[in-house]
């Protein structure tokens, strides 16, 4: 999977039109086709997306509450900007949501709770190991649902939808800087996801474990692994 095909994708189903839209948009903005602080004018976007008025303005206030498109009231919308500050701040704060969440989850969560999260973890591993013997953009749309469950289904054992919530949309919006990372980093070449699959098994184990310091440290670490790029390049 050279870096020029390099997606991310959303492959879960629609169930209505302004969620139709609302996933086509937000890949658009994921993949860097519409960028950091473009205004996104109605007419452009019906026509973009060949929705009416009403599923593109339901589409674009759902993206608002993931913060990867920003209201201006009656001047619009615009792709939510991106930034070092910003950048640092969604880290700092995933940390904390992440570790607050781990420990609440290893603290409250029972067997059903480590089933589906060791049931996470083996579609994760199947799908590393596809990723991995073909770098394709759907494999790597696959990887990157199943990395996404994973973490979800650790937080989820802390039994805080608002906690959930938090750390999901948290985690969208550090998406589109770990997309800008990988093309910077990895510019013209496959992308190297070899250590994916020992990273994610240290997470399971420590939580499995019931060792909230370490499963902490671990995550603390994991979610600034992109820390060190310039976003001005």
């Amino acid at each position: 999977m050279s870096i020029e095909n390099f997606e991310i994708k959303t492959s879960r189903p629609d169930r209505t039109l302004s969620a139709g839209v609302a996933g086509r948009l937000r890949a658009d903005i994921l993949n860097g086709l519409l960028e950091p602080g473009r205004r996104l004018g109605m007419a452009e976007l019906t026509e973009r997306y060949g929705a009416g008025m009403s599923p593109v303005r339901e589409a674009l206030s759902r993206l608002v509450g993931e913060g990867l498109v920003q209201s201006e009231g009656q001047r619009g919308f615009r792709v939510a900007a991106m930034s070092r500050e910003d950048f640092n701040e969604i880290v700092m704060l995933r940390q904390v949501v992440e570790e607050a969440g781990v420990r609440a989850a290893i603290e409250k969560g029972e067997e059903t709770w480590e089933a589906s999260l060791v049931a996470a973890f083996h579609v994760l591993e199947r799908r590393l190991a596809a990723l991995l013997g073909e770098a394709s953009d759907s494999n790597f749309a696959a990887y990157e649902d199943a990395h996404r469950a994973f973490h979800f289904a650790i937080i989820a054992g802390a039994g805080s939808k608002r906690l959930s919530r938090m750390q999901q949309r948290l985690y969208e919006e550090a998406r589109r800087y770990r997309l800008l990372f990988y093309r910077k980093q990895f510019a013209g070449n496959a992308v190297d996801f070899s250590e994916a699959g020992a990273i994610h098994r240290e997470i399971l184990d420590a939580v499995l474990a019931r060792d909230a310091d370490l499963a902490a440290k671990i995550l603390r670490n994991h979610v600034t692994l992109i820390n060190d790029f310039d976003l001005e390049d």
